[in-house]
């Protein structure tokens, strides 16, 4: 396993990276398609759906305002109304209304584990060093890739971490395109040959993205 930092020069084995003085580490069109992961999905109309899909519909108007494309949430609202029959956002929608955005996204409430994500073991050091694969995120991360991913764009899961307001994103993207000079992150890569794995701050997965990704003028009309 290594471990590299945004500003290390080349890998090694355990490495963070510092952004700013506060040295904030990781824990600082498929129709009629669910909003949640199949594998792992509550019975519709149960309290647990529900909270998922508000939990969905959240994090999706965070990233819109954050993108400054919140004019675009009605686009996403009339699309899901269509394919699932309610009017709340997904990122499934997100994905096809905002077609050119450099990441495909997709999210998870972790719901479903017995303990928040602070205090499972396997997300939390040391383990998370020693045994990263096994963390809860990690392993639904290639259970949605697989599953989702429909084109050769990054792939990036969004779930919440105490510590960070708008949690964490685990994604396959090319770090200099993802991650701010200076930024914290974690990269995860087994083998030179495997396309290394980072996770990070969502905020700073967002800004970046605003500094060296350019909207189109109208996404009115689906691609």
């Amino acid at each position: 396993m290594l471990l590299r930092g945004r500003d290390c020069h080349g890998p090694i084995r355990l490495g963070i990276a510092r952004f700013g003085k506060a040295g904030i580490f990781m824990t600082a069109k498929r129709k009629g398609t669910n909003p949640m992961n199949r594998l792992s999905c509550p019975t519709e109309g149960s309290a647990a759906f529900e909270t998922a899909i508000t939990a969905e519909h959240a994090k999706v108007t965070y990233v819109l305002a954050t993108l400054h494309l919140s004019q675009y949430k009605h686009v996403m609202m009339d699309l899901a109304e269509n394919e699932t029959g309610r009017r709340r956002l997904t990122f499934d929608c997100f994905n096809q209304v905002i077609h050119d955005f450099p990441s495909t996204l997709r999210s998870h409430n972790f719901a479903e584990l017995k303990k928040p994500m602070h205090l499972v073991q396997e997300a939390i050091l040391p383990n998370l060093f020693r045994h990263f694969a096994k963390a809860p995120f990690v392993k639904k991360y290639n259970e949605m890739k697989e599953e989702y991913r429909t084109s050769n764009k990054p792939f990036g899961l969004l779930f919440p971490r105490k510590g960070l307001q708008q949690g964490l994103v685990i994604h396959n993207g090319y770090q200099g395109d993802f991650v701010p000079a200076g930024a914290s992150c974690f990269v995860w890569q087994p083998t030179r040959d495997d396309t290394p794995l980072i996770v990070q701050d969502l905020l700073m997965f967002l800004w970046q993205i605003n500094e060296t990704w350019k909207p189109q003028a109208n996404y009115g009309d689906l691609q």
